[in-house]
């Protein structure tokens, strides 16, 4: 994408909390980082983890219905 000269000066900062990641094959963080940084394959066919409501915030439990 061509963007105009001045558009990367304009950008507004971002700041983050945190993230999170959820996905076939990735049970924990360091499951995670070695998929996202190339060093493990993603198995789109392995078990999905088994994923707990409560763990999330309360905004986040509101909007999965649990």
């Amino acid at each position: 994408m061509n963007y105009p000269s001045d558009a990367i000066t304009s950008l507004k900062p971002v700041y983050l909390d945190g993230i999170g990641v959820f996905g076939p094959g990735i049970a924990d963080w360091s499951q995670a980082r070695a998929v996202l940084n190339g060093s493990a394959a993603f198995d789109i066919n392995a078990d999905i983890p088994p994923f707990n409501v409560a763990d999330l915030p309360g905004t986040e439990r509101r909007r999965a219905g649990k």
